[in-house]
């Protein structure tokens, strides 16, 4: 009987260790691949249409609240995402609201809105407007967007941050 309860206490570590080995390599390969296009011109500002796919190369499955999305140029913060404009498709979706991350999965186009205010773009400089209107592909702009998001598993959570750089 106790060798049993060894074996068992024994397998239960192995699984453990295993499970939180997984959680740390998907941790660092976590990848978030981000497209940006200008969304709509309002009185307000720019609207950026973003669309990221979280792609999970590992065996541990997680659950990840959906990334606060901050753009900037030239050092310059421009505009930040609003958590009632992100559209997570509802098979990768739980009932609170976080995004399911399957193990060797990848979620999808997830769509998200940032709208840049006027003010933000006026400070930075008027040939920005200019070239954020333009629908001449040489005029696109590079863009830094950095995420920032929180992972959820079963034996805990930590935060995800990725910056990367595209084209609008």
């Amino acid at each position: 009987m106790k060798a049993i309860k060894y074996l068992v206490i024994g397998g239960a570590i192995v699984l453990t260790g295993k499970y939180l080995l997984s959680l740390n390599r998907a941790q660092k390969k976590i990848v978030i691949v981000a497209t940006g296009k200008r969304d709509k011109i309002s009185t307000q500002g720019i609207s950026i249409l973003i669309r990221y796919n979280i792609k999970n190369p590992t065996n541990a499955a997680m659950r990840m609240t959906p990334p606060l999305i901050k753009l900037s140029v030239n050092g310059k913060l421009i505009g930040t995402s609003n958590m009632q404009l992100i559209d997570i498709p509802a098979d990768v979706r739980d009932k609170s609201g976080k995004i399911v991350i399957r193990a060797f999965n990848e979620t999808g186009n997830i769509e998200a809105r940032v709208l840049i205010p006027w003010i933000s773009l006026a400070t930075i400089g008027g040939d920005l407007i200019k070239r954020f209107q333009s629908t001449d592909p040489k005029d696109q702009i590079t863009v830094k967007l950095e995420t920032i998001s929180q992972v959820y598993s079963l034996v805990g959570n930590f935060p995800h941050e990725e910056t990367m750089t595209i084209k609008l």
